[in-house]
């Protein structure tokens, strides 16, 4: 199934970017930007390509909505002066 293979970049995006540390900030957000820009790939190809296949193309979009949770999450922990309520603790 192939968006699983594009999903397992989630995992590592919600290490490293919600990590806190600034080191790995970067390519946390390299794994959720390059994830979440094959499973939108994945979704368009099975949508428009040859043999149309919406169920892989459905599963496609519902992994999306982990990595908007994580951006969400990891946004207000970047900003200076953030809310510690927020902070893992």
């Amino acid at each position: 199934m192939p968006p699983l293979g594009a999903q397992a970049g989630l995992l590592p995006a919600a290490c490293l970017g919600l990590s806190g540390v600034w080191e790995a900030i970067r390519p946390g957000l390299f794994a959720l930007v390059t994830t979440v820009a094959a499973l939108i790939y994945q979704a368009w190809g099975f949508v428009c390509g040859e043999a149309p296949d919406c169920v892989l193309a459905g599963v496609c979009i519902v992994l999306i909505a982990p990595a908007a949770y994580i951006s969400t999450a990891g946004i207000p922990r970047l900003r200076p002066g953030r809310d510690e309520s927020v902070a893992v603790k």
